[in-house]
């Protein structure tokens, strides 16, 4: 191995040389006799000059690897201070950064067309964004929900409306919370257990005080309603909207839901809760295999 190094990178007229470098990703994610094996061996086999190994690991992870091992009394970072002789932490980047580069690189704005296409762009890069904030997401759970975002838009035709907001909403509630998402489509779950869910947080209560937060509203109480119930739905959201007893915020959102309601009531016959259902689950089966 050093005379490997020493042919790859032979010495400058100073006699310098460059080192070797191999990366080791995602070591965290393999099973614990591998990951733990694998560490020896690098220290052991290829304690080498000129070698140098950089390591791309979650440590909180790797530990429980270790201690599944050694025994949870294992103390993880005097057993890693054998291997590592430097340790630097990255920061993690910023939810709206990084959905920003997931939408480009799964050009999920190719989708949208014509002159609308723009703003319902952003309808759903924003609900996104609002949406992860709101659940927490880790940067893994941001990047699946957005790949199953992308194979409900690729296996789409351009010119059918998609209800970006909502069918955002449905996809990360999916991964976030798999009952109240499997109970809401079955009819088991109201809209309220939705808005509750979502309001746990702060970030949440900030989304369902939003315009946003009236659209996603509107959507959960319709998407539930056979035809009687939608036009009982909206004479309920009419009266509270014109009703002086309650607060000009309250009398806004209703009036804001009841105008949404409408808007769905007169522009599409089916059920949209359905249709996005059955493409989520698509994208599901596409993911799994």
């Amino acid at each position: 191995m050093s005379k490997f190094v020493e042919d790859i990178s032979p010495p400058d007229n100073e006699g310098n040389t460059k080192p070797l470098i191999l990366f080791i990703d995602e070591l965290d994610r393999c099973r614990p006799n591998f990951a733990i094996e694998l560490l020896e061996k690098a220290k052991h086999f290829f304690n080498i000059d000129n070698i140098i190994f950089i390591l791309a690991i979650d440590k909180e992870q790797l530990g429980h690897s270790i201690r599944s091992m050694y025994g949870v009394g294992m103390n993880v970072d005097g057993y890693l201070r054998r291997f590592i002789n430097l340790d630097y932490n990255l920061p993690e980047p910023s939810t709206d950064a990084f959905c920003n580069a997931l939408f480009d690189k799964l050009e999920l704005t190719n989708h949208f067309t014509g002159q609308t296409g723009v703003d319902k762009h952003k309808e759903l890069l924003s609900t996104l964004k609002k949406l992860f904030k709101a659940f927490n997401f880790s940067l893994r759970d941001q990047e699946q929900c957005s790949s199953r975002l992308s194979i409900v838009l690729k296996t789409t035709p351009q010119n059918h409306h998609m209800h970006p907001a909502f069918l955002a909403t449905l996809i990360t509630l999916k991964i976030s919370n798999q009952t109240l998402y499997t109970n809401y489509i079955k009819g088991y779950s109201a809209m309220n257990e939705i808005i509750t869910y979502i309001g746990n947080t702060p970030e949440g209560k900030t989304l369902l005080n939003s315009h946003c937060g009236n659209i996603l509203e509107a959507y959960f109480a319709y998407a539930q309603c056979d035809r009687v119930e939608k036009r009982e739905l909206i004479n309920k959201y009419e009266i509270t909207s014109k009703d002086d007893s309650t607060s000009e915020d309250e009398k806004h959102k209703a009036h804001t839901i009841c105008k949404i309601s409408q808007h769905l009531d007169f522009e599409y016959d089916y059920n949209i809760l359905e249709y996005l259902t059955k493409k989520i689950e698509i994208a599901e089966d596409f993911t799994q295999k």
